[in-house]
């Protein structure tokens, strides 16, 4: 990530690592050559999914440039999802793996991945890439900023804190009038 010169392409089913966050909105601020960055995630994912940082994740790397689209396959059996783990960068190196871009992934599980620069194969993926970057739909800022509240809503404690806050802007405004 941190090598790339003009630009990534990924696509992602989780991703919330902080260290490749930090790589990846690095290459995004880095001057003069920022890199172009986009990325495709499971539309589920951001909706309900189990990844509690990723939301908020991504809206950092939006914030600062990064392009994000979503995709939920369509079919009519089972429970389809965008499950794969791939980047191009700069349309000549081409991975491949199992890990998703999450801690959890990285840190603890046992994983695989392949990395190629064999210019057929990373050209190919880069129109697999495009393909896909065609039927998806771009994620939206407001859409992000409700997956990350209704995530932070959902987390242990969350109800208590709402009403704790209640409590406090209430006293605010009494103070105030």
């Amino acid at each position: 990530i941190s090598k790339s010169r003009y630009s990534l392409m990924i696509t992602q089913y989780l991703f919330d690592d902080r260290e490749l966050g930090t790589a990846l909105g690095q290459a995004l601020r880095r001057s003069p050559d920022p890199v172009s960055l986009r990325m495709i995630f499971d539309l589920n994912q951001f909706k309900t999914g189990s990844c509690s940082r990723q939301p908020a994740a991504v809206v950092n790397l939006m914030e600062w440039g990064a392009q994000v689209r979503v995709y939920k396959p369509s079919v009519a059996v089972g429970f389809p999802s965008t499950h794969e783990k791939s980047m191009v960068a700069d349309e000549a190196i081409y991975a491949l793996g199992s890990a998703n871009m999450a801690d959890n992934s990285l840190n603890n599980n046992v994983e695989s991945c392949m990395v190629t620069r064999a210019a057929q194969t990373v050209r190919k993926a880069a129109i697999r890439f495009e393909k896909l970057w065609l039927l998806a739909r771009p994620w939206q800022a407001e859409e992000a900023a409700r997956a990350v509240q209704q995530r932070e809503n959902r987390r242990p404690g969350a109800a208590a804190r709402s009403k704790s806050a209640e409590r406090e802007e209430a006293a605010r405004q009494s103070s105030i009038d």
